[in-house]
C-alpha cells in the first residue's frame, strides 16, 4: 500500500528545485570538465609526451583552480546579498501594483 505524500510547501518546493539546478550544474559543468581535459591530455598520455604524474597534476591542479574560481564568484555575491536585502526599505506589493 502507497500513502500519498502531504503537499509541499511552495518554499520547500523552491528551495528542492534550486538544489536540484545547483547540483545539476555542478554535474555537468564536471562532466564536461572531464570530457575536455581527458579528450585532451589522454591524447597527449597515450601518445607518449605526457607522464602519468604530469597528467594527474594537470587534472588536480585544475579542479583546484575552478574550486577556487567558484569561491570567489559566489561566496562573496552571497554575503553582500544577506546584508544588502536589509538596506532597502521599499514595499514590493505597493511598488508593483500598478
Amino acid at each position: 500500500m502507497v500513502s500519498a505524500a502531504a503537499p509541499l510547501s511552495p518554499q520547500l518546493r523552491e528551495q528542492r528545485e534550486r538544489v536540484f539546478l545547483i547540483l545539476a550544474g555542478i554535474f555537468i559543468g564536471a562532466m564536461a570538465m572531464l570530457n575536455i581535459v581527458g579528450v585532451i591530455f589522454g591524447a597527449a598520455y597515450w601518445r607518449g609526451p605526457i607522464r602519468l604524474e604530469d597528467l594527474l597534476v594537470y587534472r588536480g591542479s585544475n579542479y583546484l583552480f575552478k574550486f577556487c574560481a567558484a569561491l570567489a564568484d559566489t561566496v562573496p555575491p552571497c554575503v553582500a546579498v544577506r546584508y544588502l536585502a536589509r538596506c532597502p526599505r521599499v514595499d514590493p506589493a505597493r511598488e508593483h501594483a500598478g
